[in-house]
């Protein structure tokens, strides 16, 4: 049985079994999520024997709750000791949204108070799992439910702080970019938080990302846009340098490229007049010619190589059949077959590319 097909109370086995070893074990071994008692009285294998026991235990009782129909605070309850055990249990949560669902028309009173708990008690189901998809989830359901009440400014203070905490948690960027729109927050102030994020840490996929989402939005004018995205290389270049060896800049490094080349074709009358590249051919060669800088510094650096590949095959498919391209071609076949000798997982790719 593997652990995804497991129930619940089988993944504290999992989890706990990944921590332990039968001779050695001890409570700092086991996941923070999970506080085993301990006691020389008391050995652990009894005690893990225990917590496997009270989390079936506790797991059946939710499903035989709910099959008898019972859709109350007691079944609420239920799930809440689930759910402090294993915040990614989703039944427990698809029954949580049950029950308060069934309170709402039955008893609003009780509906209200319940409602009022359940961001308390997703902050504390996050703390144990930083990136449940469920929790992150249930908890984007309970803030639409609470629409008219929210302080969303607090939700953006609680996501900061997860943030500082692990920079890359894409499950928060992506409720933060919810929130910040619910609660009609400029999109220049999310932006130069991102670069703050990324300032912090270069490798940060996630607010790499939200920058690629951010900047269309900023910036609504194609030549505008099309400028910002020139400026955007500055920033990319700086981590490029910094962590050469990172992929993160060099993926949004890729997707810069390809942005930049589709927006001058919308712009391509104005770009002269704002001293902006005069074609496609200029701003690759341009580029090419900042990689080469890099490379000159960093001779070995995979990720610099295939830049320099993948600008010159651009370059090829922008240029005229008038041009001589032989150069061009000859340092792209040069360029792989080093990639070939620096990266030999990837040298039947760098073969196929050759051809």
């Amino acid at each position: 049985m593997t652990p995804s097909r497991c129930s619940p109370w089988c993944r504290v086995v999992v989890v706990v079994s990944r921590s332990l070893t039968c001779e050695n074990a001890t409570p700092s071994a086991l996941p923070h999520s999970l506080t085993l008692p301990h006691s020389p009285s008391f050995p652990l294998r009894h005690t893990l024997s225990e917590v496997v026991h009270q989390s079936r235990q506790q797991t059946l009782d939710t499903h035989t709750q709910r099959k008898e129909g019972k859709l109350d605070a007691e079944a609420l309850n239920a799930t809440s000791k689930v759910l402090e055990g294993n915040p990614d249990f989703y039944v427990a949560w698809n029954n949580r949204r049950e029950i308060l669902l069934h309170l709402q028309t039955a008893d609003e009173t009780a509906y209200n108070e319940a409602l009022g708990k359940e961001l308390s008690f997703s902050e504390k189901c996050i703390a144990k799992n930083p990136k449940s998809y469920w929790v992150w989830l249930y908890r984007r359901w309970i803030t639409m439910k609470l629409e008219g009440s929210m302080n969303w400014t607090r939700e953006l203070g609680l996501c900061e702080k997860l943030l500082d905490l692990d920079s890359r948690n894409f499950h928060c960027w992506n409720y933060r970019r919810e929130v910040s729109k619910r609660a009609g927050h400029v999109f220049a102030d999310d932006l130069l938080f991102t670069e703050k994020k990324i300032k912090q840490n270069f490798s940060n996929y996630s607010a790499w990302h939200q920058r690629s989402f951010l900047l269309p939005l900023v910036y609504t004018h194609a030549s505008d846009l099309l400028a910002e995205l020139l400026k955007e290389l500055e920033l990319v270049r700086s981590a490029l340098y910094t962590e050469p060896a990172d992929q993160s800049g060099w993926i949004y490094h890729r997707w810069l490229t390809g942005t930049i080349l589709a927006h001058m074709k919308q712009v391509e009358q104005e770009s002269c007049a704002q001293g902006l590249p005069s074609s496609p051919a200029e701003f690759l060669c341009e580029e090419l010619a900042k990689q080469q800088e890099l490379r000159d510094l960093e001779p070995d650096s995979k990720w610099v190589i295939v830049t320099c590949v993948y600008l010159r095959l651009l370059l090829l498919s922008v240029t005229g059949t008038d041009t001589d391209t032989s150069a061009d071609r000859a340092a792209v076949a040069a360029d792989l077959q080093r990639l070939s000798q620096l990266d030999p997982p990837h040298a039947q790719y760098y073969a196929f590319l050759q051809h």
